[in-house]
């Protein structure tokens, strides 16, 4: 782990740094972070069929190019939330800033929480055991769990965040929507 960590340290940092430049080009944050998704998807499922003891260079390098648009798709993701505060104001005249920061980390906690205890009781029901030999079945799971699902949740995530439609130009729309109706 410690290895498959330092290996994708800089490729996350670079996807997070890189994201603005991709979105000053496309315009749509939504499509850029499904492009996150979509890659880090990709490379995830890839790696299923990839081994760090077997198939080290493949592995590695799938490793990279994963966390580096994970690195995209986590600054979409939180790029997002200034876009639906605006549209929910002007669509209800609430603006929800606070609510929506709070959901959100709420979200992720409960996120967390299910995915960890779910990993938890499949490993368990499989008679997983700490410090022993795995069985082929438990070797499996965790396989799948590190790559095979969230890759086919992350591509999932992608294909949802292809029908964003709050681009450059609508964004910019409704911050003068917004004005015009404080200037009345």
């Amino acid at each position: 782990m410690s290895v498959y960590n330092l290996v994708g340290l800089i490729p996350l940092v670079a996807g997070c740094y890189l994201f603005k430049a991709w979105y000053q080009k496309d315009g749509n944050k939504g499509r850029v972070t499904a492009y996150g998704c979509l890659g880090a998807g990709a490379a995830m499922i890839l790696m299923r069929f990839t081994s760090p003891v077997t198939t080290p260079l493949p592995f590695y390098l799938l490793c990279a190019i994963s966390k580096f648009f994970e690195g995209i798709l986590a600054s979409g993701i939180y790029s997002v939330i200034p876009d639906t505060v605006e549209y929910g104001e002007l669509k209800t005249g609430v603006r929800n800033d606070g609510f929506l920061s709070a959901f959100i980390s709420l979200g992720n906690k409960f996120g967390i929480a299910i995915g960890s205890s779910g990993v938890a009781a499949v490993l368990a029901a499989l008679h997983f055991q700490a410090n022993v030999q795995q069985t082929p079945a438990v070797l499996h799971t965790i396989n799948n769990f590190f790559t095979l699902i969230p890759g086919i949740l992350s591509v999932g995530c992608g294909i949802v965040f292809l029908f964003y439609k709050i681009d450059r130009g609508t964004f910019h729309d409704i911050l003068k929507q917004l004005e015009a109706r404080k200037e009345d």
